[in-house]
């Protein structure tokens, strides 16, 4: 199923941690109006990629998909793209593409989309995350 998580759209994204030996990753945002910060705690980070990460973020909207219905062609495009670098040099094989696939279908991992209005673009895969 796919998700639209509701009121981070024109929030900031304000600052990323990862810890590599938990797996864990954060994406702090600031709501539109600088009045609230939210956290994004992602766990069990298979993956991720963030790039243009600049002093303005600005999110036009933020998609989990997991599950059945996300089979769609959209899936393998993010997670080639995750598994890419800037210089176009993929660091990944069909197979691996495919297992990503198929561990979504089950529901053993999730793809977090982040569609920016400005500045970063971000894809992780993770076992599940939660809002703070």
């Amino acid at each position: 199923m796919m998700r639209k998580l509701s009121g981070f759209h024109d929030a900031e994204l304000i600052g990323v941690g990862w810890d590599p030996v938990d797996a864990t990753l954060t994406l702090e945002f600031l709501s539109e109006g600088r009045k609230e910060k939210k956290v994004m705690k992602f766990s069990g980070v298979a993956e991720f990629r963030l790039v243009d990460f600049i002093n303005q973020n600005v999110v036009h909207d933020i998609k989990i998909l997991s599950g059945q219905d996300e089979v769609a062609e959209s899936v393998t495009h993010f997670i080639k793209w995750m598994l890419t670098l800037s210089d176009r040099a993929e660091f990944s094989e069909t197979k691996e593409i495919d297992d990503y696939v198929s561990k979504i279908k089950k529901g053993d991992i999730l793809l977090c989309v982040l569609n920016p209005s400005w500045g970063c673009d971000a894809v992780v895969a993770a076992r599940e995350y939660e809002v703070l």
